[in-house]
C-alpha cells in the first residue's frame, strides 16, 4: 500500500504543475488502539524482527513510527521530483490527551514530523466550538503552535460543516469567532472543513473579513532565498481601464507577484488592506479594479517564489 501511495503522489509531482499535496486519513483507524489494529500477520512479524523494528520499540511507538515512516517516504519521493511542492496534512485537532487524540489514538505523531522537516504545514482538524468543555478550539490551537509545530506553520482547521444551526453553540457566529480570535492572535492561517458548508457565506466572506487577498507564510527551509524585485513599473490605458505592467527580475524562479496600493508613501506591506492583488502564476500585468483603489495614490509590485520568499518592492508608480 505504501508504494501504491508514494507512486500516486510521485506521479502527480512528475506530471503536474501543483503547488502542494494535502494529505488527509494518514493515519490508523479510528480507536485502533481499542481495536487491537492492526495486528495482522504481516505487521506482527515485521514487529518482531530485527529488521522491521530494529530499534525495539514498544507496539504503540513502533505503530506511530510506521505512520512517521510514510510520511517521510512521501515527503522525500515528492521534493526529489519538485522541491517546491508542499507536503501537509490534516490531523486529528486533540495532539494528546484522554479521548479521541493523535498521538494514542490513531499513532499520529506530526510534532515528530515537524521535528525531521518532512512536513511543510499542519492542519488540525479542532472541530469544536470555542466553549467546548474538553476541547475549546482556541486552547486547542494554541497547543498546536506552541507545543508541536516545530518551526512548521499551524493552520488551525475551522469546523465550518458544524456551524449550521439556527440557535445554540453550533451557528455561523461561531465559525466568524473562531476566524477573529485566531487572526488576534497571530496564527499565520486557517482551514475551513467543508467547501459545501461555506456555500451560503461566500459573499459575507469575501466582502467581510476576507476581502484582501492574503500571502502564506514564507518557507524558508524551501529556498532561503527571496528573489529581486521587478522593475519598470508602468500605467497603459486599455480600453475604457488601465492596465499596470512590470518586468520580471531576471534569472529568478518566479512563482507570482504582489500588487500593493497606499494613499502614502513609502508603502507599508505589514498593513494587510494594501495588498490589493496577487497574480495567478507569473502574470506580468494587473488590469486594475478600480472599485480596489478608492483614491489618488501609490501602487508598486513584489515577486514571490514558489517558497513565498517576498522581494522588495518596486519602485512606486503613482496612480491615477
Amino acid at each position: 500500500m505504501q508504494e501504491h501511495i508514494l507512486a500516486v503522489l510521485e506521479d502527480i509531482a512528475a506530471r503536474y504543475d501543483v503547488d502542494g499535496i494535502h494529505l488527509d486519513y494518514v493515519r490508523y483507524p479510528d480507536w485502533a488502539l481499542a481495536k487491537g489494529l492492526s495486528r495482522d500477520s504481516l505487521s506482527l512479524a515485521r514487529f518482531h524482527s530485527a529488521a522491521g523494528n530494529p530499534y525495539s520499540l514498544d507496539w504503540d511507538d513502533w505503530q506511530r513510527e510506521q505512520v512517521t515512516l510514510l510520511i517521510a517516504r512521501l515527503y522525500n519521493g515528492v521534493t526529489a521530483i519538485d522541491s517546491s511542492i508542499k507536503l501537509s496534512a490534516a490531523v486529528i485537532g486533540s495532539y494528546l490527551g484522554t479521548g479521541w487524540n493523535a498521538y494514542s489514538q490513531v499513532y499520529q505523531d506530526p510534532r515528530r514530523w515537524s521535528e525531521l522537516g518532512k512536513i511543510d504545514f499542519i492542519t488540525p482538524m479542532i472541530y469544536w466550538p470555542r466553549n467546548h468543555r474538553t476541547q475549546p478550539f482556541m486552547v486547542r490551537s494554541r497547543e498546536w503552535r506552541e507545543r508541536y509545530s516545530i518551526g512548521r506553520p499551524v493552520f488551525p482547521g475551522i469546523g465550518s460543516y458544524r456551524y449550521n444551526q439556527e440557535d445554540g453553540d453550533l451557528t455561523w457566529s461561531e465559525a466568524l469567532g473562531q476566524i477573529d480570535d485566531l487572526r488576534r492572535e497571530n496564527f499565520p492561517g486557517l482551514a475551513f472543513f467543508d467547501a459545501r458548508s461555506l456555500e451560503d457565506h461566500w459573499a459575507q466572506l469575501a466582502t467581510g473579513r476576507f476581502r484582501s487577498p492574503a500571502n502564506i507564510p514564507a518557507m524558508a527551509w524551501k529556498d532561503p532565498q527571496a528573489p529581486d524585485p521587478p522593475s519598470a513599473l508602468l500605467l497603459t490605458a486599455i480600453g475604457r481601464g488601465e492596465a499596470l505592467t512590470w518586468v520580471a527580475p531576471k534569472a529568478e524562479d518566479v512563482a507570482r507577484f504582489n500588487v500593493y496600493f497606499s494613499e502614502n508613501k513609502p508603502i507599508d506591506r505589514s498593513r494587510g488592506q494594501n495588498l490589493v492583488h496577487v497574480t495567478a502564476g507569473p502574470r506580468l500585468e494587473w488590469v486594475i479594479e478600480p472599485q480596489k483603489l478608492s483614491s489618488p495614490g501609490y501602487l508598486a509590485v513584489s515577486a514571490l517564489d514558489a517558497a513565498w520568499n517576498e522581494s522588495a518592492l518596486s519602485r512606486t508608480i503613482q496612480w491615477p
